[in-house]
């Protein structure tokens, strides 16, 4: 398995390559990747050498956090390169050239500038990678994945494959599935989605209908902790449940502050 951590040195994003090289561990090891974009402008030819200066101090962190993950265990092969670059144009492409399985970030970074932070740059990834996304929270503390909550709707369509990922993942780690379908006052309880079934066959699943009454997050992450689960998977689309999840029920920002790492995946 192989993974991207990008990273900008915050105890966020430190903390998320930790759970990363934890993860990576568990399952018997793997590649991390760690990267970290100096989104850095020249004004003027004074200014020329800070881009060298903030690469060699980027290039330190990274060798010290190298040393600090291969701790963690001998079977996880860590590499990390610095690039000039803003993360949220580079990040998207660098996904599509390179054969990554998931993303791991955390949910908040260094400043409160929103094109520096590691925060605003998983929101991005969210509607912009084919890659699933893992975001984890800084005082999320890594335990073997065992337990997985996926929220679905009666809408919820998926393209062919766009669930082998998290199938890969139950596969490697033995965990459990949970999936469960939110309802609103007006729908009453239905079976799990074709589409999703198909995905899901020779999986060991459970299916539920909950009650969501338009609070969709808060009624996922109730389900989450009586579940004892390890991560909340949800489906992203352009509209419909991804949209009423961030806007109606609840924020986007919000949502970040879940104390349970999430997996965002495109269908």
């Amino acid at each position: 398995m192989k993974i991207l951590c990008p990273t900008d040195f915050s105890n966020c994003s430190v903390n998320a390559c930790r759970w990363a090289a934890q993860f990576l561990d568990t399952l018997g090891g793997g590649q991390l990747e760690l990267l970290n974009c100096l989104n850095i402008v020249s004004r003027s030819e004074m200014f020329i050498k800070l881009d060298d200066i903030y690469q060699e101090r980027a290039e330190e962190d990274l060798s010290e956090l190298i040393k600090t993950l291969q701790e963690i265990s001998s079977a996880v092969v860590i590499t990390a390169k610095v690039v000039k670059a803003a993360p949220k144009y580079f990040l998207p492409d660098y996904l599509k050239h390179n054969d990554f399985d998931f993303v791991v970030t955390g949910t908040k970074g260094l400043t409160a500038l929103k094109d520096m932070t590691v925060g605003s740059v998983t929101a991005h990834l969210m509607d912009r990678s084919e890659v699933p996304v893992l975001a984890i929270p800084s005082n999320s503390v890594y335990a073997p994945v065992k337990q997985l909550v996926m929220g679905v709707d009666n809408q919820t369509q998926v393209k062919k494959g766009a669930l082998a990922p998290l199938v890969k993942l139950l596969e490697r780690s033995a965990a459990q599935l949970q999936v469960v379908h939110t309802l609103n006052a007006e729908e009453s309880a239905s079976e799990l989605h074709p589409d999703i079934a198909a995905e899901l066959v020779g999986v060991n699943y459970e299916f539920s209908n909950i009650s969501a009454n338009n609070a969709i997050a808060q009624a996922l992450t109730q389900f989450c902790y009586s579940k004892e689960a390890d991560i909340l998977v949800l489906l992203h689309r352009q509209r419909h449940w991804w949209e009423r999840l961030f806007y109606n029920s609840f924020t986007k920002s919000s949502l970040f502050e879940i104390e349970l790492p999430f997996l965002i995946i495109s269908v």
